[in-house]
């Protein structure tokens, strides 16, 4: 059974203060179909701020794959290493720019059952809180998650808001757009 990742914000001490926000993706697949024969990935655009700076964000993942893809009849660019994630809202030559967030491989996958028929993920973007005060950090995140098959398609883009203290930690979360999409709360 893998972990159970809750929508909903987590803090955990044993590392230190970690503050993040926990959510699972969970694709239902046509009667018959094959993970394997699926593409799926996640990318993300990213905006942090450690006590109220701004922060760099870290290098995109390995994959999905760099290139032009479309949702919703909208054309996304999504960048690979050693780029960084790229911020919220950030567009080049008129397309949004995503980082690669990993998810396309069956290996990053949590679950990928035939007998079940779906595809599942959790992920939970989350960072450090520093000690010092005033001791915050916040987090906004626009992630679109997907999986493809000869069958069909589903895809959701969301956004993932959290603010963080040396005290615990809010946090919302939206689905902007999607197909064969929802937000279970």
């Amino acid at each position: 059974m893998p972990w159970q990742c809750p929508l909903g914000p987590h803090l955990d001490y044993s590392v230190g203060i970690i503050g993040g926000y926990g959510f699972e993706v969970l694709s239902k697949l046509t009667s018959g179909s094959d993970p394997a024969d699926c593409r799926r990935g996640q990318v993300i655009q990213s905006t942090r701020f450690r006590n109220g700076v701004l922060i760099e964000n870290p290098p995109t993942a390995d994959s999905p794959p760099g290139g032009t893809y479309t949702f919703g009849g909208q054309q996304v660019s999504v960048i690979e290493p050693p780029a960084l994630i790229p911020q919220v809202g950030r567009v080049d030559e008129g397309r949004p720019v995503y980082g690669a967030d990993n998810y396309a491989a069956v290996q990053n996958l949590q679950r990928a059952l035939p007998d079940l028929e779906e595809l599942y993920w959790w992920d939970s973007p989350q960072g450090a809180i520093p000690l010092d005060a005033p001791n915050t950090r916040s987090e906004a995140d626009i992630l679109i998650a997907y999986v493809e098959g000869g069958d069909g398609r589903c895809w959701c883009r969301f956004e993932l808001k959290q603010a963080w203290d040396g005290n615990g930690g809010t946090g919302t979360a939206a689905i902007l757009a999607g197909e064969n999409c929802s937000l279970v709360q």
